[in-house]
């Protein structure tokens, strides 16, 4: 596929960014060298390669899960500067 000089100069404007008439050509060049690239990688045959996640072998480092600690209602409302049934009693913050 051949990239035109007017569609390098539409890929560069919708990226924001601005090339004079030499810096175009090459742009274009080199977006064509890219999707040569591309098209070589899809004709390659991959039916046989297994899919990878991650380059480099990864595993689960997380902890095992264990108990949680109860704590009684009582001693954890006894921090609290003000109660409403059974309950920390804050602020009302939406009017």
């Amino acid at each position: 596929m051949e990239i035109t000089r007017e569609q390098a100069a539409y890929i560069a404007k919708l990226a924001k960014l601005s090339f004079d008439g030499e810096e175009l050509d090459k742009i274009a060049l080199e977006m064509q060298g890219i999707i040569g690239w591309a098209k070589e990688i899809n004709a390659l045959d991959t039916s046989g390669v297994k899919a990878m996640e991650h380059v480099l072998p990864m595993q689960n480092v997380l902890r095992p899960d264990s108990e949680p600690v109860p704590f009684p209602r009582e001693e954890l409302l006894k921090n609290a500067p003000e109660q409403m049934d059974g309950c920390f009693a804050v602020p009302k913050v939406i009017e």
